[in-house]
């Protein structure tokens, strides 16, 4: 079973950015390896982030005071999703933090707003809409001696799910989840895998998630083996699918009801 052309995109993803935050906090502090170096005095010598590394912003104390500025760059695809996971450093709210547009340079600095900006004691959350080299500006308050704080990076491609609206099941089959970029096209790497849930009401007349199947995703679809309890027959469920794997966005999708038949 598959989702035609144009067809009402019921699955799609739901509240993507509020139920991923943690995993995304988790994978990034205990996948992180070591501390590197400081960033660089300006956007052409800035070192280039890594996903799951660590980073430390250096701010020598002699330099209360006086304003200090260090940068680092983000290579990102269009679709990928990257968090800043901030410290609980005392010191970390005094330093900001500033994501800019993909191309800025250090002579088109000043006349570039920033596409996210926040203390490093918080997260910086964002979904790159086109692919490029992406600045990032952490800056010391100038009444504050800042010292060292470090903090971590996490890259993931950012997935929606899409299950076929008023779907029909029989009692066991195959069933398509369709996976595809915010850009609309198929998902074609690797190590994708999506589950896909039941719910209806059991024995104690409340609703209940059940397992039906999970399979790794190829060229933007995953095919379900599934099967259904026989007494289903003519009820109407509620189908969810869910997707996770290394280096992509964990997602859900919404609720869509099928008919056993």
């Amino acid at each position: 079973m598959d989702e035609g052309r144009g067809a009402k995109r019921c699955g799609r993803v739901s509240k993507k950015l509020a139920t991923v935050m943690t995993v995304l906090t988790g994978a990034s502090l205990v996948a992180a390896p070591a501390a590197s170096a400081a960033g660089g005095a300006s956007i052409a010598n800035a070192p280039q982030l890594t996903s799951g590394a660590k980073y430390s912003a250096t701010f020598p104390r002699s330099y209360r005071h006086n304003p200090t500025t260090e940068f680092w760059r983000v290579y990102l695809v269009a679709g990928d999703y990257f968090s800043l996971d901030g410290t609980t450093d005392r010191e970390a709210r005094y330093l900001d933090v500033k994501l800019f547009p993909a191309g800025t340079n250090d002579a088109s600095l000043a006349r570039k707003a920033p596409l996210d900006q926040a203390s490093l004691n918080t997260v910086i959350r964002f979904a790159a809409p086109q692919t490029g080299t992406y600045p990032l500006e952490v800056t010391c308050d100038r009444n504050r001696a800042c010292g060292a704080v470090e903090f971590a990076v996490y890259i993931a491609l950012e997935v929606d799910l899409y299950i076929p609206p008023s779907a029909r099941l029989r009692l066991s089959g195959m069933f398509t989840v369709t996976v595809r970029t915010p850009e609309d096209r198929p998902v074609t790497g690797r190590g994708l895998i999506v589950n896909l849930y039941g719910l209806w009401k059991g024995n104690f007349a409340s609703v209940t998630h059940h397992v039906l199947g999970s399979a790794e995703v190829v060229s933007g679809k995953a095919n379900i083996m599934y099967r259904l309890p026989a007494g289903l027959v003519g009820k109407t469920v509620s189908l969810q699918a869910t997707a996770a794997g290394k280096g992509y966005l964990a997602t859900s999708s919404s609720l869509c009801q099928a008919r056993v038949t």
